[in-house]
């Protein structure tokens, strides 16, 4: 089945993409733009693709059921949180969901446009048990720059953008999505025989020191300092996992947090973005404001004056 949604209104494509992807919650954190949203979905069977805009910055929760998910940011990065920790997906990469395992995609910018990949639990497993890969337990961030994941993503991509004539015929379908299915195994058989690696405990020290005071003047140094390894270790770190360093990092955080804080805000008691962003440890205002258009897709003042319900 293929199919191209243009949808009327957010919840038309939330009702949607829960339909031809995974059942979730989602919860708008900005303003929605409809002419940007939009779901392209391609069914072949036991796997499925589509590609999704939710035209508004979104935090998204589901648990994958009897499926896995492949979630590749096209544009933009897509935040991940499991009982793993937090990770993050930048393009050439993408978030390897096993099924029926809870997980939150808090940082789902307006601006990120993903391609999703949905295949059967047990039809996966089989094509991982014949090339003798074990997949991790909870959401993994994957590398699909170069090899076999540059060439699995572009099949991914051209099946979603062409016509469906092929993939009327039954046999096509079939052969395809084994096809999708056994590309999968082989690059996720490129991360190592037993899946990708754990979180470094060093880096989980570091992650949650930052948590738990994003409003600190933090220097890389200070972080080293608390994970306990060399500021170059850090760096390697943050970057295998979340594809940014440990300063970007932290911004990241603070932007969760403003914006939560200026959603609840009331502007007629005379609040201002200068004094909540202050508060967690902005120091350059210009760039924050910037950096905070690009996730949330309205300024932090556009936030502030929509009062809270």
């Amino acid at each position: 089945m293929y199919c191209d949604t243009r949808p009327r209104s957010f919840r038309e494509l939330s009702r949607v993409t829960e339909e031809h992807y995974f059942p979730h919650t989602v919860r708008m954190e900005s303003q929605v733009l409809l002419r940007e949203c939009g779901l392209i979905c391609r069914e072949l069977g036991e796997v499925s693709l589509v590609r999704l805009n939710w035209g508004a910055a979104v935090t998204v929760e589901t648990e994958h059921p009897d499926a896995f998910a492949v979630n590749i940011p096209l544009r933009g990065r897509l935040g991940v949180r499991s009982t793993r920790g937090p990770g993050q997906a930048a393009t050439g990469q993408a978030v390897v969901c096993p099924p029926d395992t809870p997980v939150s995609f808090p940082q789902w910018g307006a601006e990120v446009t993903m391609l999703g990949v949905r295949m059967g639990a047990d039809y996966l497993r089989n094509q991982l048990e014949l090339a003798g890969v074990t997949t991790a337990s909870t959401p993994t961030v994957i590398d699909l720059n170069s090899g076999a994941g540059r060439e699995w993503q572009d099949i991914c991509q051209s099946v979603i953008a062409g016509e469906g004539h092929l993939a009327g015929n039954p046999l096509f379908r079939r052969n395809l999505a084994a096809a999708l299915a056994s590309g999968l195994a082989l690059v996720l058989g490129e991360h190592g025989p037993t899946g990708p690696r754990a979180t470094p405990a060093r880096l989980r020290r570091a992650v949650d020191a930052l948590e738990s005071d994003p409003a600190r003047p933090w220097t890389v140094g200070e972080i080293a300092q608390v994970a306990g390894c060399s500021v170059r270790t850090l760096q390697g770190d943050f970057r295998e996992e979340y594809g940014v360093g440990p300063v970007e990092y932290l911004r990241g955080i603070r932007l969760s947090v403003i914006h939560d804080e200026l959603v609840a805000a009331d502007p007629r008691t005379g609040v201002t973005v200068t004094d909540i962003a202050l508060t967690w440890g902005v120091s350059h205002l210009g760039r924050f404001s910037s950096a905070y258009r690009r996730r949330f897709g309205q300024t932090p003042s556009e936030t502030l004056r929509e009062l809270p319900e």
